[in-house]
């Protein structure tokens, strides 16, 4: 069923409530970067929040996804903050129904996504259009 309020974090709070925030991939979505190459405070804040779930479970991945250099952006930012996990990047999509369409193949049965709090309806319809039947969550 598709839920209003999907997070698997009790209070939108860094702690699990369920077993699924292991193996869980955590997609980050993009924002366009600022002029020079340097991503907004909003996307630091997305990318720290994707840092935070994806070390909050055993076999989490980070899943980067934004074409124009903001995957490579994200990654290096999660890195200067301390993310040593498992990362993947998606470097091709333009928009959000691309960034479904281009990370499915790469995700595994447990997703979350982390973007913007008025963009979270539309990006988990596309992403669950995008997987079919897999588990779908926004945080």
């Amino acid at each position: 069923s598709d839920e209003a309020d999907f997070s698997p974090f009790r209070d939108k709070s860094n702690s699990c409530d369920d077993d699924y925030c292991e193996d869980m991939d955590v997609v980050v979505l993009g924002r366009r970067l600022l002029p020079g190459g340097a991503i907004s405070e909003e996307l630091k804040a997305r990318v720290a929040k994707g840092v935070t779930l994806a070390g909050s479970g055993a076999g989490n991945r980070l899943v980067l996804s934004g074409g124009d250099g903001e995957a490579s952006a994200m990654l290096n930012y999660a890195t200067s903050i301390g993310f040593k996990g498992v990362t993947l990047c998606e470097e091709q999509s333009k928009n959000t129904t691309e960034n479904a369409e281009k990370t499915a193949p790469l995700l595994r049965p447990r997703v979350t996504i982390v973007t913007s709090t008025y963009h979270e309806a539309r990006a988990k319809e596309l992403f669950v259009r995008a997987l079919k039947s897999r588990a779908v969550r926004t945080n």
